[in-house]
């Protein structure tokens, strides 16, 4: 498995492969400060990224495949692998994730790498609430 910087052709890939949300990609995405892919064997596993927020927090994402899926708990055990060693080397020490309100397979993503829920923020996806999870570094 390798991580590399993210590239268009691996958008346009999640956008009719991805296991969790193929909606997403039929808006330009958001602009990031990092993001990635997870590879193995050519194929695209995962896809995410950071944004900061302040010199301590930052804001991340992260989308699976449907071959990721498929690979779920050793992804679960790259993506834990990948958040510590980024937010070590960026002095973060709060990460925060915002799943739409209804999203259950979402929710439930995030829960499983070690996000706790904080709260709501009222239509933070345009018309729709985001419920805010958020993991502690370094505390």
């Amino acid at each position: 498995m390798q991580f590399r910087i993210l590239q268009q052709s691996d958008l346009d890939y999640m956008a009719d492969h991805s296991a969790l949300d193929r909606e997403y990609y039929k808006k330009p995405p958001e602009p990031v400060d990092y993001a990635y892919t997870l590879e193995h064997e050519g194929k695209v596993l995962i896809i995410g990224g950071f944004r900061m927020i302040t010199d301590a927090t930052a804001l991340c994402w992260i989308d699976l495949s449907d071959i990721g899926m498929e690979r779920i708990f050793t992804c679960y055990r790259a993506i834990v692998e990948w958040m510590d060693m980024f937010c070590h080397e960026h002095n973060i020490v709060r990460l925060e994730a915002c799943v739409r309100s209804g999203f259950d397979k979402g929710a439930r993503l995030v829960e499983h790498l070690g996000f706790e829920f904080e709260g709501r923020k009222p239509r933070y996806f345009e018309a729709v609430d985001g419920l805010l999870y958020v993991r502690y570094f370094g505390v």
